[in-house]
């Protein structure tokens, strides 16, 4: 996942689930009382805003209880699930009720809000809450046929996530959403459902693939096209594939750096933002692979986008697990020389280096299962 404008930027942030988000500093609880307070009813866009600030605070919870652990791994372990069920599913459980507050308030946000709260109920289900299995098979059976329709899409990603990574069912699953993209190929929710079973629970790199492949053969809105672009973009820095890389320029400390200096290293370049959401939600599992595997030879090197050293050394300041250099001249700030380098349009995007300094993936958007599996493959030679 990449970042998006704000609004889709808000949905796609949700459905990442272990999003490691700004803190706005404004209690959940506190938001909804505010919401359901007697008097004039609020604006469109108070709601909106109200919506948006509960699920960065709920999401820097969910970070806070996680303490780094992987969303993916927590779903995919019966173990860890029941660990943090008790924990995480009312906070789940209280930005459904955000979202159905707004809906109540204006229907009209029923478009933008509905797959979000379907995902959550979804989550919630897999660990383990009757409640929201029950209530995503009614939706399945609305007499509505959007909501319908999306019951039908989040059920089968509670399947999804619940399977255990059960290829056969994956399978299924695949055949299924399929069927929908074909009959339903400007559906927004769809892209951001295929995006996340992608990084979350695949059984192998083929269902993984096959997801991928919907959002690129069958469906046509908005979020799909700038999938697709995403896709382009990636296609065309695979010119770069296989030969020798350099990443080079200034540290935040004024100092020179370049990758030259970590040969005989596995090199992972995370080029990223303060102000991008997914980049933010990657930042945990980055810390830990790091942690768990640069004794063995994984090193890494952040290139930060941002256009104010300001934010960037606020952000690193609260984040000191985050011990890797940062590409970041306070002079030219953006790293442009790199963003033109290598076609980068859109963050995060990671590079992977081989021991020799030769570039063999790169990855674009979140995709913790995709980077992990490649990591490993280059450690391993």
């Amino acid at each position: 996942m990449v970042h998006t404008n704000k609004r889709v930027g808000m949905l796609a942030a949700a459905s990442l689930v272990a999003l490691a988000a700004v803190a706005i500093g404004f209690p959940t609880q506190g938001l909804m009382a505010a919401a359901a307070a007697p008097g004039p009813k609020p604006s469109l866009q108070k709601v909106e805003e109200n919506a948006e600030m509960s699920g960065y605070h709920d999401m820097t919870a969910m970070e806070k209880i996680l303490a780094g652990a992987s969303m993916g791994d927590v779903l995919e372990s019966k173990s860890l699930r029941a660990k943090y069920a008790p924990q995480l599913i009312p906070i789940f459980g209280s930005m459904v009720k955000v979202f159905d507050h707004a809906m109540g308030q204006y229907p009209q946000l029923q478009a933008f809000y509905t797959g979000a709260r379907n995902h959550y109920l979804a989550i919630m289900a897999t660990f383990g809450d009757a409640a929201s299995l029950s209530r995503l098979q009614a939706l399945e059976k609305s007499p509505k046929p959007f909501q319908a329709l999306s019951g039908k899409m989040y059920f089968l990603e509670y399947t999804w996530l619940s399977s255990q990574k059960n290829a056969a069912v994956q399978q299924k699953v695949i055949t299924q959403l399929t069927s929908i993209a074909k009959a339903h190929p400007y559906n927004e929710d769809m892209v951001q459902l295929l995006q996340t079973i992608r990084a979350l629970g695949a059984a192998n790199n083929k269902v993984a693939h096959q997801a991928k492949e919907i959002i690129l053969k069958y469906l046509k809105g908005p979020g799909a096209l700038q999938f697709q672009q995403m896709n382009a973009m990636k296609v065309a820095q695979g010119r770069h594939l296989n030969k020798a890389a350099i990443f080079e320029g200034v540290l935040l400390d004024g100092k020179p750096f370049s990758t030259k200096s970590l040969k005989g290293h596995v090199v992972m370049v995370d080029v990223w933002a303060t102000w991008c959401p997914p980049c933010r939600a990657s930042i945990p599992h980055v810390e830990m692979l790091y942690s768990k595997l640069h004794k063995k030879g994984l090193d890494v090197v952040g290139v930060s986008i941002d256009s104010s050293a300001r934010s960037l050394k606020t952000f690193l300041a609260h984040s000191p697990k985050m011990v890797w250099p940062q590409l970041f001249d306070v002079n030219n700030p953006g790293n442009q020389p790199i963003q033109r380098a290598y076609g980068i349009s859109a963050v995060p995007t990671q590079f992977l280096l081989d021991r020799k300094g030769i570039l063999r993936y790169i990855v674009v958007g979140y995709a913790p299962q995709e980077i992990t599996a490649d990591v490993k493959k280059l450690l391993a030679k």
